[in-house]
This record gives structure tokens, sequence and C-alpha cells, in this order.
């Protein structure tokens, strides 16, 4: 009784480990255009590997600073300048990006709108061709494929406790359908261990190689196609890439408007009134209709 129980599991977990290793080998395909022998990205495809969309827009704008085209006149905001428009994609792409209405953008929204555009997709696509990154489509089927087979495997161990259990029931011997499922769990075991799936790791083993180097400045990134920046330019751009705007001068004002710090609020006046200036980006006032008061002020209407 207990040996039909044995086959028709055996063949359900087998199947859903054969579906396991096969959908983790497609996710693990030979890179169809693999790096260069120096085994170096671009500036943005190692921006995309270490920071991911978002830093691929923040190195962007840094290249648009250094070309003069990008000025922070206030906090939160930038300016940008279309003319002349530049030939790198991603900087074309968020300059048309640029809310034609407003003279300042704010930064954080200009990047985040940055991020989505098709023009860092694409850098992403480069990722993938290259063998750095996971496709996405296969990684969800390949991590729900490793789900629903540790399901499957949960399913049969327990269906080799019941017979174990109802053999020692009935008085009959447990030995032979123990190790039957003990080695069949063994097998579908190991295969599970050597197809692990993280969920939420879109880099392949080669791209944490190259992240790593990238991280610890191991490994330069090479320039993007079109006119190469000088020197000193190209030794920023790699650092805003590979560690983030936290690398930018902090003179220019450009990285605090990225992190989105409280903006600074001047204000002045005299015996007859007073004014001050405002940011759009700034959080609500005290008293202000979003504001919900604090310890210690009373709230809207409240004093100090």
């Amino acid at each position: 009784m207990w040996g039909l129980v044995f086959v028709i599991s055996c063949l359900v977990a087998g199947a859903a480990t054969v579906h396991r290793v096969r959908m983790y080998r497609a996710l693990h395909a030979a890179a169809v255009d693999p790096l260069p022998p120096d085994g170096a990205p671009t500036v943005y495809e190692a921006a995309h590997l270490t920071g991911g969309p978002a830093r691929v827009a923040e190195t962007a704008l840094t290249a648009l600073y250094l070309s003069g085209r990008l000025t922070v006149p206030d906090t939160y905001q930038v300016a940008l300048a279309t003319a002349p428009p530049p030939e790198d994609p991603v900087q074309a792409q968020l300059l048309a990006l640029r809310d034609p209405d407003a003279a300042d953008q704010d930064a954080r929204a200009l990047r985040d709108r940055a991020a989505a555009a098709p023009a860092v997709g694409r850098i992403a696509d480069r990722l993938v061709r290259s063998g750095l990154l996971f496709h996405p489509g296969r990684h969800r089927v390949a991590h729900r494929a490793a789900a629903a087979q540790l399901s499957v495997l949960f399913l049969f161990c327990a269906a080799g406790a019941a017979v174990v259990l109802a053999e020692l029931v009935r008085d009959g011997d447990p030995l032979p359908p123990l190790v039957a499922f003990a080695v069949a769990a063994v097998a579908c075991g190991f295969a599970t261990a050597c197809t692990r799936v993280t969920p939420y790791e879109t880099r392949t083993p080669i791209g944490t190689v190259v992240y790593n180097r990238l991280r610890d400045e191991e490994l330069a990134p090479r320039p993007e196609p079109g006119p190469a920046p000088d020197a000193a330019d190209a030794a920023l751009l790699t650092q805003v890439a590979c560690h983030g705007s936290s690398r930018m001068p902090p003179e220019w004002g450009l990285s605090q408007a990225l992190r989105g710090r409280p903006p600074t609020r001047s204000s002045g006046g005299s015996a007859g009134g007073s004014n001050s200036s405002h940011q759009i980006s700034d959080p609500p006032g005290l008293g202000s209709p979003g504001c919900a008061g604090c310890a210690g002020c009373g709230g809207c209407g409240g004093g100090l």
C-alpha cells in the first residue's frame, strides 16, 4: 500500500524539482553580450549595478552639472538648460522629462522620473545581456518555481511521515518506507540546495563580483560612448556612479537636493511686516493644514 503512495509522491516531487532546476538553468544562461576582457562596465552600467536606476539618474544629473546645463538655484530645486542638447541619451531623456511650465524643477521628482525612463531601462537590458543582472521575468519565474518546489517537498516529507506512522500503528515494518522516503527527500534536497534563488538578489554571481570590485575601487568603469570628459570630471562621475550622491561636492547643493533634507528658510522683515521664502517641496509649516502638531507646540493654532 505504501509503495503506491511513495511512487505518486516521488512523481510529484520529482516534477517540481525538475521544473525548479530548469528555471534555475534558464536564469543562469550564458551572457549574450559579455563584458570586454578587462571586465569593466560603463559608467552608467556601474551606477545601475551598484545603486539601481536612481543612481543612473544621479550620475546623469552630475554630468549635466559638469557640462553647465544644470544649476541649483535653491534647496530641492534645479534649473535645466536644454540648449545645446546633449549627445548622451540618458541626459537627453532627463532634459525631456522636465516640466516645461516651471522654471525650476524638483530634483527628487526629476530623478524619480528619469529612473523610470526608457533610456535607463536600456542600461538594465545591457547588464542583463552582459550576464551581470538577472532577467527580471526569468528571476520571478525561477523564484516561484523554487517556492512551489519547497512546498511540494514539505508535503512529500509529510506523506512519508504519515506512511511510517501508519506502518507503526498496524504493527508493520516502518524501515522500508522510512529509507525510501528519506533517500528521495535527500535527493530533492540536494537539488534544492544547488539551485538556490534569493528573491531580492538581482545581481548574478558574476555581477556580484563586479559590484564588489567597483565598491572597493578595484575596478574603474569605462566612459560612455561619445565625447569623453576630462580626467577630473571622469573621476567624479565614477565616484557618484559607484558610491552615490554623497560624493558630489557639497558646495554644489545638488547632493542636498537629492537627499531630500529639509530646506532652509530665510526670513526677514521690518517694523511694518515680514516676508519669507517657502519652497514648494518644503514640509508643512507650523499651523498649516498639513501640520498635526507635536509635543509642546499645542498643534494647529497653538503657541509654543
